[in-house]
């Protein structure tokens, strides 16, 4: 008896959005284009820091809810302020530097978080998610998915941004933003088995805003980070295309060539990436539907 033939594997669709604090704003006005116009169904949702918000608030929606997903995504963020995110220690950054694990009281994500996203929708939704975060304990980079208990906790802390929030705390482990890792999980995207990725990227192409000539240290400190992402971010992308390469190249037969859709802002979004200001907010998501109509022409 011949061997059965092997059932065609089933395309899967993922939509991967990169960490970017605030800049998150570009990504929801391109799911609304996405999800809101086009109906576009992925099957998979994947992000770091921001982009783990975005991807776990979606995959509460099934297939046939793209639009309403992205209706309540917006109405979710635009009004977004930074009191809804984080606030100032009773004394100040300076408890913050001498008694507290961060610089601000990231308490008002993780209560955003915890009101926001049912575990439960997630897990029955059909959708698959994958969210990244790197434990300060052993400084491995985790994949947590959509069956990972407790969720809720490791999304908030693939969005703990470094020294700023609160590290995140489960698994008897500490957690922090995957984004000190890997800014666009497009890896995780192809581990889960997308063979079509669409990636909103934060970091534009060009060259950021210029540097403040009296800087503070604050300003010096999330200037460093977002240079860190920057490089993160190229080398997430150029290991997804080594991937296509060795799979096209038949050097490795266990990878198929998998479809890559960018859609990237040309220049900065806002200058501060901790700074949620509904006006900014506005702008960016004019920016991110407009951006990706624009890429999607020219995919």
């Amino acid at each position: 008896m011949p061997p059965p033939i092997p059932a065609k594997a089933v395309p899967k669709r993922a939509l991967v959005i990169s960490g970017g604090g605030s800049k998150g704003q570009y990504a929801v006005g391109a799911i609304e284009h996405l999800l809101g116009d086009l109906k576009m169904d992925f099957q998979i949702y994947a992000g770091v820091s921001v982009g783990a918000l975005i991807a776990a608030f979606l995959a509460q929606y099934g297939s046939g809810q793209e639009e309403q997903a992205a209706r309540d995504l917006k109405a979710l963020f635009s009004p977004i302020r930074n009191k809804d995110i984080w606030k100032n220690w009773f004394l100040g950054q300076l408890a913050g530097v001498l008694w507290k694990p961060s610089l601000r009281d990231s308490g008002p994500l993780q209560n955003l978080i915890a009101t926001r996203l049912d575990p439960d929708k997630v897990r029955k939704s059909g959708k698959e998610l994958r969210v990244g975060a790197v434990s300060l304990t052993t400084g491995e980079y985790v994949v947590f998915d959509q069956n990972y208990v407790p969720l809720a906790p490791a999304v908030y802390s693939s969005s703990a941004y470094p020294a700023m929030f609160k590290p995140g705390k489960h698994r008897g482990q500490l957690w922090t933003d995957g984004g000190v890792r890997s800014v666009t999980p497009l890896k995780a995207a192809i581990d889960a088995g997308a063979s079509h990725i669409v990636y909103i990227t934060l970091a534009p192409e060009k060259p950021s805003f210029g540097f403040e000539a009296d800087p503070e240290t604050l300003d010096v400190a999330m200037r460093s980070v977002e240079l860190m992402n920057d490089q993160i971010t190229r080398d997430d992308i150029k290991i997804a295309q080594l991937y296509n390469q060795l799979a096209v190249a038949g050097a490795r037969t266990d990878k198929r060539k998998v479809h890559l859709t960018a859609i990237r802002p040309s220049g900065p979004i806002n200058k501060d990436s901790l700074n949620f200001d509904p006006e900014e907010a506005e702008q960016a998501q004019v920016r991110g539907y407009r951006d990706t109509i624009e890429a999607l022409s020219a995919s």
